[in-house]
């Protein structure tokens, strides 16, 4: 399942700054209108769990990293 959103993404093509992506990152905008749950969305960008829960909590700020 994984694969298919990735591809469906990639396919959209569409273009957003750095501060956008991580507007999107923080308020947990582009995991949800990825359709994915905070696990999934971990494994995709190759973080704990933990770590999308406190971003999203605003009680930890995402590294630069994540966001690229």
């Amino acid at each position: 399942m994984k694969s298919e959103i990735v591809k469906k993404v990639m396919a959209e093509k569409r273009r957003m700054t750095i501060g956008q992506l991580t507007d999107k990152l923080i308020s947990g905008d582009l995991r949800r209108e990825l359709g994915m749950d905070k696990t999934e969305f971990a494994e995709l960008v190759n973080v704990m769990r933990s770590t999308i829960r406190r971003i999203e909590g605003l009680e930890a700020t995402p590294r630069m990293r994540l966001i690229i």
